[in-house]
């Protein structure tokens, strides 16, 4: 009894995230707004109790700034029904977020939020998409960028970014033979990828081994493409 009691009242909560009803907040960020309801975001989230007079400038809305609104909506997405969906914007062409990029994004934005289980959630989803992704994918190439641009600015949780690259590496040097004839690819993509410095060192004697055994490419740890 009290197990059924307890769905209903999670499901009650889930059904709020689409009915504005009862809503008494306005979030925004961009040209998206969500009329959310403050018991259930402020309870959910510390950093927007903690910090909700500082955030609220304008009347009854909360803007975020300098975040993807995809992110965001995941993000508020989670704080109801504790889960997000990372194929829900596929057909976004404004932000091209696709599957390994947006649980980047997601991540990025549990981190900024203090939502550790919604971090520890967008990883697991990474670790699932990455592993079915393909390298030379646009989503691939977008989730690359993304750790270096997130990867750039001390904000973010560098050490689990370095992580994510890592784990692009991974496939990428799995992968190599497959990439060595795309030159944007391994210019644009491959040197950005082993700035990472937790893989820098794995990368250098992949270079070494691969220049002494097979005649290499300075600079890439990867052997000269045929011509």
């Amino acid at each position: 009894m009290v197990e059924r009691d307890v769905s209903a009242v999670a499901d009650a909560v889930k059904d709020l995230f689409e009915d504005s009803r009862y809503a008494d907040l306005t979030i925004s960020c961009g040209e998206r707004k969500w009329r959310v309801h403050k018991a259930v975001v402020c309870m959910r989230c510390e950093y927007l109790a903690r910090n909700y007079e500082d955030l609220k400038p304008k009347g009854n809305t909360i803007e975020l700034v300098n975040e993807y609104p995809n992110t965001v909506a995941a993000m508020l997405r989670f704080l109801y029904t504790n889960d997000f969906d990372d194929e829900i914007h596929l057909d976004d062409e404004l932000e091209g977020f696709q599957q390994l990029a947006m649980n980047i994004g997601v991540y990025v934005v549990a981190d900024k939020y203090q939502l550790d289980d919604l971090a520890d959630l967008a990883k697991d989803k990474f670790s699932v998409r990455r592993s079915k992704a393909e390298c030379n994918a646009p989503d691939f190439r977008e989730a690359i960028r993304l750790t270096q641009a997130y990867g750039d600015d001390i904000a973010y949780d560098s050490w689990t970014l370095e992580t994510f690259r890592d784990k692009l590496l991974e496939r990428v040097m799995a992968e190599r033979e497959s990439l060595l004839d795309d030159e944007d690819f391994r210019v644009r993509y491959f040197d950005s990828i082993v700035r990472c410095s937790s893989s820098r060192k794995d990368c250098s004697a992949r270079k070494e081994e691969t220049t002494q055994k097979e005649g290499g490419m300075a600079g890439h740890g990867l052997p000269v493409p045929s011509s």
